[in-house]
């Protein structure tokens, strides 16, 4: 029964990603809610990034590479549970993805579980392309919104610090 009921909740949540309803209602989200759009960092940009957009605990995810095409018009769709800093996407009626909510140089972020042991052994970011940081989009519209540098980031912690 429970293996029946995945199934059933990821594809009404995949219908209605891929139904070309772009306007995700986002009233009533609460202070510490993680809806938003989160990216990797604009220094690896050039060759491959991810885009991920929660709202309502539903995500669309974009990936584009340099091998093959520059982005995907068509997002992974599917539903998201937040537990503590825990986040689970699910990205089929088996199969899912955790990442874990860290702030990096005051930047709110989403980490695989292996790059944020990694940043809490040696504090260094070894491989961008697990990280997202959150940006000042809320949704992705008809363009996505700027990577943020992280540089950039570096730069206005050291200033602050």
């Amino acid at each position: 029964m429970g293996k029946w009921l995945v199934a059933t909740s990821w594809l009404l949540a995949l219908a209605a990603c891929h139904s070309g309803d772009k306007a995700v209602s986002n009233r009533g989200v609460q202070a510490g809610s993680i809806d938003g759009v989160y990216m990797t960092c604009d220094e690896i940009s050039g060759f491959a990034g991810v885009t991920l957009e929660l709202s309502n605990n539903q995500f669309r995810m974009w990936r584009y590479s340099d091998v093959g095409p520059r982005s995907s018009e068509q997002p992974t769709c599917g539903m998201f549970t937040r537990a503590g800093t825990q986040v689970q996407l699910q990205t089929g009626p088996s199969q899912s993805r955790t990442w874990v909510l860290e702030d990096v140089y005051g930047v709110s972020a989403m980490w695989t579980p292996e790059a944020l042991e990694s940043w809490h052994s040696n504090e260094r970011i070894l491989n961008r392309y697990q990280v997202l940081f959150k940006t000042d989009a809320q949704r992705v519209q008809d363009t996505m919104p700027v990577r943020p540098s992280i540089e950039a980031i570096k730069k206005a912690e050291r200033k602050a610090g």
